[in-house]
């Protein structure tokens, strides 16, 4: 909970921030908002507002790689298939980095 008193706009504006602790409740939030016009007096705008907060995971993606089942020794370049798609079927975009040891 957070409570501002008598706090004055400049040009109008009030501009206030709550910042949230590293591991909030999960749920919904409310803020309500209550504004006097004119200041001390009765009239009272009250603004109400909600949020979700969710837990937040990182999308899982599997690589496969698919390469000749042979290589030939004095070729400059072999030829690799990257493929990088998320669990439910999306390509990842990014940039793949392969490194190839001959093993005698």
């Amino acid at each position: 909970v957070q409570q501002w008193l008598d706090q004055s706009p400049v040009t109008g504006i009030v501009l206030l921030s709550l910042p949230l602790s590293d591991e909030p409740v999960a749920g919904t939030w409310n803020i309500s908002v209550f504004a006097f016009y004119p200041p001390q007096t009765e009239k009272s705008l009250v603004l109400k507002s909600c949020f979700q907060v969710k837990e937040y995971a990182l999308p899982k993606f599997a690589v496969t790689t698919i390469v000749l089942p042979y290589i030939v020794t004095s070729d400059t370049v072999t030829p690799v298939v990257v493929v990088a798609k998320y669990t439910y079927g999306k390509p990842v975009k990014g940039t793949a980095c392969l490194t190839a040891t001959a093993i005698y």
